[in-house]
């Protein structure tokens, strides 16, 4: 038999033999809540800086950017966050976001 072959039958053998194990195993399931640490702070600091240098790098490179005023838009969505909120029951969230 040709050695692939037989590595490949192995592992669906060693596959199959896991799989009456993994049946017998509890049904429960863990679940992780993740929460931001210091490294996802620390990414979220540094993004409007990336952001800048790729903007940066690609007007150098000749694209065109055009920069927009996303004031209103911001504006616009307030009222849309706060009815979502409210109907998910997620007002205190919200405001720890806008917190930050």
């Amino acid at each position: 038999m040709h050695p692939i072959l037989q590595a490949l039958l192995a592992s669906v053998l060693a596959l199959v033999a896991a799989l009456p194990a993994a049946a017998q195993a509890p049904a429960k399931k863990l679940i992780r809540i993740h929460t931001a640490g210091p490294a996802d702070l620390g990414v979220r600091k540094a993004a409007p800086e990336r952001e800048a240098e790729s903007l940066a790098a690609v007007k150098k490179l000749g694209m065109k950017v055009v920069d927009i005023d996303v004031g209103p838009l911001q504006k616009a969505a307030v009222t849309a966050q706060d009815d979502l909120a409210k109907d998910f029951g997620a007002e205190a969230l919200l405001a720890q976001i806008r917190k930050q």
